[in-house]
Order: structure tokens, then sequence, then C-alpha cells
């Protein structure tokens, strides 16, 4: 049996930590960690080593990854399993339905949005995570104060998406040398580092009350 269709069947093995419908903890997701945290929320985390790491390092908050391909989700569950930790959880499916169905209003404090596709403009690029109506659902969504951080190799997506978090109210800031250095990197990152391609990169803030 293949590794793609072994896990879309055995995804549902481990309901306290992988989740398929997150609208039942709308509203309440600390219920689903045991616990009020600070809950920062990984958007398309891939294999998730960005997100199994940090939630290592920061033990204080929560950590939500969104992936669609249920075998990335395993290997990431079997990632934190690994390291003993118990403050990740993660959500099997497409963004925009788990956006529009799982979070209520300010539920959210930070969202990571590391190498999203980028569609090509045209028709297809609605289909990009920093398309307007995502945007502003993430403005919707974050707490005053709570911030997007954003990476990409890609020039021409990074500076549509940075123009678009301006226009939906965010402020931006540059990430520093010194905070390329000290962060944690994606399976993706590290294979473009190798490649010797930039990474452009900003955080994107919601204004405080």
């Amino acid at each position: 049996m293949g590794k793609k269709i072994e896990a879309r069947e055995n995804i549902h093995l481990y309901p306290e930590s992988i989740f398929i419908d997150g609208s039942p903890w709308k509203g309440r997701w600390h219920e689903a960690f045991g616990r009020k945290a600070p809950l920062h929320l990984d958007i398309g985390m891939g294999f998730g080593r960005f997100l199994v790491q940090l939630a290592f390092e920061k033990p204080e908050e929560n950590f939500l990854g969104i992936e669609r391909h249920p075998h990335r989700v395993l290997d990431a569950f079997q990632a934190a399993q690994l390291k003993g930790i118990d403050n990740v959880r993660f959500l099997c499916g497409e963004v925009a339905l788990h956006l529009s169905d799982a979070f209520d209003e300010g539920e959210i404090d930070n969202i990571s949005l590391l190498f999203p596709d980028p569609w090509p403009e045209g028709k297809k690029i609605k289909h990009r995570l920093t398309f307007p109506p995502l945007v502003e659902r993430y403005h919707h969504l974050l707490k005053p104060g709570g911030s997007v951080t954003f990476r990409s190799d890609h020039p021409r997506m990074a500076e549509y998406s940075q123009n678009v978090f301006l226009r939906q109210g965010f402020e931006i800031s540059k990430i520093s040398e010194e905070g390329f250095a000290q962060r944690i990197h994606t399976d993706f990152e590290l294979r473009y580092l190798a490649e010797g391609k930039t990474i452009h990169a900003f955080d994107a803030r919601k204004e405080k009350d």
C-alpha cells in the first residue's frame, strides 16, 4: 500500500491530535489543548518541521497546523510524538474551508504563512493564500496586535502579498538579517537556501485596539 493511501486510511486514528472538521472547536480551541494559552496557527505547514520545532521551543504556547495532505499531517504528528511535546494539534483539509468554519473572531494570536504556492497571476491567482479575501479573514481572526509571518523565495509573490496586507490595514515590518539567522527554517527554505535563492520575509501586524 502506498504511503499516501495508507495515510488517508490512518488519519482518523488520532482524534485527540488530528482533526478533519475544526468547526466543533470554534471559539474553544483551548479545550482541544486542555489549557488556555496563546494560539499560533501554521497555514500550509507541509511536513511540519517549522511547526514542531517552534512548539518544542515554546511550550508555553499552543500550536495548530493546517495541511491538506494526510501523509504530511501524519509525518508532522509523528515528529511531535518523537519530541515528546503535547502543545501541537493538526487540522487536515483545505485552508479556506477551515478558516471559514473553525475559528472565532480574535481567537488566534499569530499566523505563519511560509512559502505558500505562488499561483500565477490571472484566473489562478485566487488560489493564493494571500488573495485579498483570505487576508481579510486573517485580519478578522487575529487578536488586536496579532501578526502574520510571511516568507517566500518568489519576489513577485512577496511584493504582491505585502501590498495586499497593507491594503487590509496591517503594519508591515521587514525581518532583519539577525532575525533570518535565528529563525527556524522550513524544509522548503533549507532547499532554497542551498540553491542560493533570496528569501523574502516580512511580518504583518494587526493594529491594537
